[in-house]
Formats: structure tokens, C-alpha cells, sequence
């Protein structure tokens, strides 16, 4: 499976939303074994990127180019059918 890395400018901090957060590192999808390495993952790239929550653009875990799931900004997993999937 793959989790997505990203970030984007806050509207609410005059950022563009549509592009990176200026001086993150680049957006981009990475393997991951299990979900809880995909949060893992997600975290490790909001916290080197000193991202806040509304900086956050990634967490979608694909496995075979369907998403199976979503990282929150502050880690939690969502599954499909759950409220904020």
C-alpha cells in the first residue's frame, strides 16, 4: 500500500492553498506496510515540516490505485463508511 505526503498553503495565513507549503519538502507517495506505519508516516512528515492543520494535505492510503483509507492530521486512521472518510 501507498499514503500520500503532502501540504498546501493555509487561506487562513494569506498561503495559496493550491500549492506547497513553502519550504516543506515535496509532496509524494511512499509504500507502507500496515496503516499504522502510514500514520506513523503522515506524522513524521507534519512534524518535519512543522505543518499545522490546516498546512495538511496528505493521508490518503491507496493499495492497487483505490483509497482504503485516510490519515487525519493528527494521526487517526479513517476507513471507508466512517464519518470523516
Amino acid at each position: 500500500m501507498e499514503v500520500i505526503l503532502a501540504s498546501c498553503g493555509n487561506p487562513d495565513h494569506f498561503q495559496h492553498p493550491d500549492h506547497s507549503m513553502y519550504g516543506a519538502e515535496k509532496d509524494t507517495r511512499i509504500r507502507v506496510k500496515s496503516l499504522e506505519e502510514a500514520s506513523k508516516k503522515c506524522r513524521e512528515f507534519i512534524d518535519n515540516n512543522d505543518l499545522g492543520s490546516g498546512n495538511w494535505a496528505g493521508g490518503d492510503v491507496f493499495e492497487k490505485n483505490q483509497c482504503i483509507a485516510k490519515v487525519s492530521y493528527n494521526g487517526r486512521i479513517w476507513l471507508p463508511g466512517s464519518k470523516y472518510f
